[in-house]
């Protein structure tokens, strides 16, 4: 049997990297060369050692939209994974946060095999 998609999986991988950041309220992160860096959302800047100049052991690439922590691991691929880690949902929260709710013009059935 196979399940309809959700039209947000889609939609989300869209939503460009400084939307996903606002959305999770992250304004800490320096963009340069394509990327975003600075502080973990996670971990912060825990046993970072403040001679050794600013944390950035955060990054999130603006193009593909994976992110890392070198520090406590997180990592991703993109926006609903980012969110899912940071913010602690599930994957149709993750999808309500970037989208929005879904479409009221599903079929309730299929709207019952998504979730």
């Amino acid at each position: 049997m196979t399940f309809p998609e959700d039209p947000r999986v889609a939609e989300s991988k869209l939503v460009p990297v400084r939307d996903v950041l606002a959305k999770l309220g992250i304004f800490n992160l320096t963009e340069r060369s394509g990327e975003f860096f600075g502080p973990c959302p996670m971990c912060g800047s825990e046993g970072h050692n403040p001679k050794s100049g600013p944390c950035d052991r955060f990054n999130v690439n603006i193009h593909t939209k994976k992110f890392l922590c070198r520090q406590c691991g997180i990592k991703g691929g993109d926006p609903a994974a980012l969110v899912m880690e940071v913010a602690g949902k599930s994957f149709p929260d993750a999808l309500e946060i970037l989208c929005g709710e879904l479409s009221a013009d599903i079929d309730p059935q299929e709207l019952s095999l998504i979730h």
